[in-house]
């Protein structure tokens, strides 16, 4: 399963006060994550499924992950590869 993980980016900055997450990919990944019910976080080398709870799409593609309710916790996670299925 791990060979069919594909690097789109990395975790971008926190986005606002409730733990909406900036990514920074390229473009012809967004349609993607706007279909996936998965990110994947790169850690320690490996691949942890994320499931995306809300997705905005504004200026910049921004994700809301469960259980990363925060922009300190966010920011914990920042400039990590992420990835789809």
């Amino acid at each position: 399963m791990i060979d069919q993980i594909v690097e789109i980016g990395k975790i971008g900055k926190p986005e606002g006060i409730l733990g909406f997450i900036r990514l920074d990919i390229d473009l012809i990944y967004e349609k993607s994550v706007l279909k996936s019910p998965f990110l994947f976080l790169f850690l320690d080398g490996l691949p942890v499924p994320f499931r995306i709870s809300e997705v905005k799409n504004d200026k910049n593609l921004q994700v809301k992950l469960e259980n990363i309710d925060s922009p300190e916790k966010v920011s914990g996670y920042t400039h990590t590869t992420i990835g789809l299925h």
